[in-house]
């Protein structure tokens, strides 16, 4: 949905999920039926290309992004991941109801 519209893209935007977001003009929204998309489909064929219209575009970003990259120090602590399993430092856990049950690791 973000993307589409900087790139000068028509989109078909197919369900809910993005229902009350913004989006760029380029974007047509219809429900998940075969004949809204099918209807939506052949909508956007006919409109032609939309303009470069993305709503959260900001100039420089690229610029400002990489900025802000090369000033951190790579260090151990953001390179290496570290995982730490809840269930390890205990030899039982509670369900919903509080009962104990016993947790092999």
């Amino acid at each position: 949905m973000l993307e589409a519209p900087s790139l000068g893209v028509r989109t078909l935007d197919v369900g809910r999920r993005q229902s009350n977001r913004e989006c760029g003009t380029g974007v047509l929204h219809v429900d998940t039926s075969a004949q809204s998309v099918a209807d939506g489909l052949r909508a956007l064929l006919a409109m032609g290309p939309p303009e470069r219209d993305n709503p959260y575009f900001r100039p420089e970003s690229a610029r400002r992004i990489a900025t802000v990259l090369d000033s951190i120090e790579l260090d151990a602590a953001l390179i290496s991941k570290q995982y730490e399993d809840p269930l390890a430092a205990t030899d039982s856990m509670d369900d919903e109801v509080g009962r104990k049950w016993p947790v092999s690791v």
